[in-house]
């Protein structure tokens, strides 16, 4: 098992989907109460040819990104081939598709000169219609771009917004740029968040007005950073050696910014490195992040408490948690794994990757008190 996991809800069930390096094909695990899970392969080496169905790619490795879109479940993930596929589960089965890269048609923007970039990427659904955003290069490497695509009329659109070949404007670049993008919709306006990899810094997009906006920002982006709309706010966390959050209306002005956790300090506060994946999720009004203490390999959570004004952090599985019981382990987890977040009725559960070795895919849920 590799394996970068992606989760959503639909239907009264989750659904997680995460690559195996075993079987190199894209797996989904179902269940309708958040304990017992049914697996299956969809797609990968092996289970056909076609690029309008299932793909004989290698997806061991795939990462993949999923959404739910009036209860109809989406996933978006990428192949070997350096395409961009898409598939969704309808009442007859699995759908499949492939969207951009080397075996797509080439037609509303799409490229089949360029590589999707095997790198995160992120989906969402912006008032009912999916968009994506997500990275591509040319085949020799080294000119990346941000691509962006969305539905209108029941067609697929493509477009590069930041980076080499961008004619957006608005403070877009023709470098290298559009690394590990992740996204949200705030008050109606779409936001990307992406690397700049000449810099090692964080590029920031929106839309408003009929146009894309750029701006650089001056926090340091090694790793996919995270966007999530709270309090109908832009939220932003980097983990490059200090778990940092930023926070603001994201239209151009000044964010706010605080060390969370990595230097120290109350509120279970640690001082180590902090680094790899991060995901964010609102429960209940309250703003949850997962992230990793990259030094002792363990997988930590904040929480924001509303009454006292203050976020609260602990270590949540891995090396020196199994003494609190409830299934934690005390083998190391994997920091360069996505981590997979959905809500399944008033419980939060989440999946993320023990470490090469014992590399398992982890579970665990949480619901809110009261």
């Amino acid at each position: 098992l590799y394996s970068n996991s992606s989760a959503v809800s639909a239907n009264g069930s989750a659904y997680v989907f995460f690559g195996d390096s075993t079987t190199d094909r894209l797996r989904v695990g179902t269940s309708s109460d958040g304990a017992t899970f049914t697996y299956q392969d969809i797609d990968g080496f092996g289970l056909g040819s076609s690029a309008s169905d299932v793909c004989s790619s290698d997806l061991g490795n795939s990462y993949v990104s999923a959404i739910a879109i009036d209860n109809a479940v989406h996933v978006y993930y990428n192949d070997d081939k350096y395409n961009l596929r898409h598939a969704t589960l309808t009442p007859s089965g699995w759908v499949f598709e492939t969207l951009d890269g080397p075996g797509s048609s080439g037609v509303r923007g799409s490229d089949s000169t360029l590589w999707t970039a095997t790198h995160p990427f992120e989906a969402i659904n912006n008032a009912g219609s999916p968009e994506i955003f997500y990275e591509m290069t040319d085949n020799a490497g080294g000119k990346n771009r941000l691509r962006h695509a969305w539905t209108w009329s029941g067609n697929w659109y493509f477009e590069t917004l930041d980076g080499f070949s961008s004619t957006a404007g608005n403070g877009s670049i023709q470098t290298i740029a559009g690394g590990d993008p992740a996204a949200t919709v705030v008050n109606g306006v779409e936001h990307v968040v992406y690397i700049d990899r000449n810099l090692n810094k964080c590029r920031h997009g929106w839309y408003t007005n009929g146009a894309w906006h750029f701006e650089a920002l001056s926090i340091v982006c090694n790793e996919r950073p995270e966007a999530v709309n709270f309090d109908n706010q832009l939220h932003l966390f980097t983990a490059e050696g200090d778990l940092i959050h930023l926070w603001g209306d994201g239209l151009g002005t000044p964010f706010k910014q605080e060390i969370l956790d990595g230097a120290g300090g109350d509120g279970g506060r640690i001082n180590q490195f902090i680094h790899g994946f991060i995901s964010a999720y609102n429960v209940a009004g309250e703003q949850h992040v997962f992230y990793f203490d990259y030094d002792n390999k363990v997988l930590r959570h904040g929480s924001f408490d509303r009454k006292l004004g203050a976020w609260k952090l602990e270590s949540l599985d891995g090396p020196g948690t199994e003494t609190q019981g409830k299934g934690r382990w005390n083998k190391t987890l994997y920091a360069y794994r996505q981590i997979a977040v959905t809500l399944l009725g008033r419980t939060l559960h989440i999946w993320y990757m023990g470490e090469t070795g014992w590399a398992a895919l982890r579970h665990a849920a949480w619901a809110p008190r009261g």
